[in-house]
């Protein structure tokens, strides 16, 4: 019997995960909502974002190239003035399952990214301004696809370490987003 593809794997096991972080994102029905969101953002998004492209990735991975929206998401910060956070790079994950559960999690954000990018054009938000990382992201999915082949192609890979590094990930985020708030201004 075949077992389903790691993809749904990794969806079934990390949804719990993924639910608390898009309650915690919310609708981005307001500015004060969007405003929280980007600062989420960058704490989560930038250090894992520098930690993928601070050193090469194993061979096995060097055909993805992850999504980088980190220089979008800065402009989108100082268009909406939204305070720049300290934050720390975690080590780079040599480990080739949990770097695919980090990947499951940075490129399937696209996914989402573009129901939240037609919320923030509500807003009155694009691709010129406050929502350029947004834009970005849900302008290609080549990238989601591309990890995706990788991922159910790959040899000597362990879903168990997959899927914690990817409910680590979405922990990363609930803390970002649970993390200090800004004001509304």
């Amino acid at each position: 019997m075949q077992s389903s593809p790691r993809r749904f794997q990794l969806r079934e096991r990390t949804s719990q995960s993924h639910a608390t972080v898009d309650s915690l994102v919310g609708s981005l029905g307001s500015l004060a909502e969007y405003r929280r969101y980007l600062d989420g953002m960058q704490a989560f998004r930038l250090p894992l974002e520098q930690m993928l492209l601070s050193a090469p990735l194993p061979v096995r991975l060097s055909t993805w190239h992850p999504q980088a929206v980190g220089a979008e998401l800065l402009r989108d910060l100082a268009d909406l003035h939204v305070p720049m956070r300290h934050s720390v790079v975690p080590r780079i994950e040599h480990d080739i399952s949990r770097l695919c559960g980090i990947g499951y999690v940075l490129e399937g954000s696209a996914l989402g990214a573009k129901v939240l990018y037609r919320r923030a054009q509500a807003l009155g938000f694009d691709s010129r301004f406050g929502a350029r990382h947004l834009a970005r992201q849900s302008d290609d999915n080549g990238n989601w696809r591309g990890f995706l082949a990788i991922l159910e192609e790959l040899d000597g890979f362990d879903i168990e370490v997959a899927v914690e590094a990817a409910n680590a990930t979405f922990k990363a985020a609930e803390h970002a987003f649970a993390g200090p708030k800004i004001d509304a201004a």
